[in-house]
């Protein structure tokens, strides 16, 4: 509630100096906020809002992280063609503009759509293909959830021994960034 009320204020703030670019992400930060809270309607309205000012600038990065958080909260709705509708616009500006931790991270959400609808076939090569980013990109946190993710597919199916595999390197993952962390936080 703070955070969305310090966005709010600050929007109003960066409108007066008549930069699109700040006020726009600062509407995406509003909309992604609502989603977080699960004011889905209200998400909804501010992430098209940024997506549609984003697209009158041509700010590609906005257009791409809007689209992926209108998946997100049409995922939540159940509007399984609206969000993949969406995750597949913001996938393809990622790959366009060489975003590979991102374009990541949104073949692994349409993995998780298809595991939604049962297309465990799709979800599979989706979460591996996912997988395998990360993998590539030393990202050890969506590494760690994508294996999960594998994880609970492979139980679904009742392939025991594979997600046993995939949920013991899911905590090992996750064990060893513990370990290794200089921070608390982590």
């Amino acid at each position: 509630e703070t955070g969305l009320e310090k966005y709010r204020e600050s929007l109003e703030y960066y409108r007066l100096t008549k930069k699109p670019d700040t006020t726009i992400g600062l509407e995406w930060c509003i909309g992604q906020v609502h989603y977080f809270q699960g004011n889905y309607s209200e998400a909804l309205a501010m992430l098209n809002k940024a997506r549609s000012e984003a697209v009158s600038y041509n700010y590609r990065m906005v257009i791409a992280l809007s689209d992926e958080f209108l998946g997100r909260t049409y995922y939540e709705l159940n509007d399984y063609p609206a969000a993949l509708r969406h995750y597949q616009a913001a996938l393809d500006v990622y790959v366009e503009t060489k975003h590979p931790m991102e374009a990541a991270r949104t073949v692994a959400l349409i993995g998780q759509l298809s595991q939604q609808q049962g297309e465990y076939t799709k979800a599979r090569a989706n979460y591996q293909k996912a997988l395998l980013a990360f993998q590539k990109l030393s990202d050890h946190v969506n590494e760690s959830a994508t294996l999960y993710a594998l994880g609970v597919l492979e139980l679904k199916q009742n392939r025991v021994d594979l997600a046993k595999e995939y949920l013991w390197q899911s905590i090992n993952i996750t064990e060893n960034m513990r370990r290794v962390s200089t921070t608390v936080d982590l």
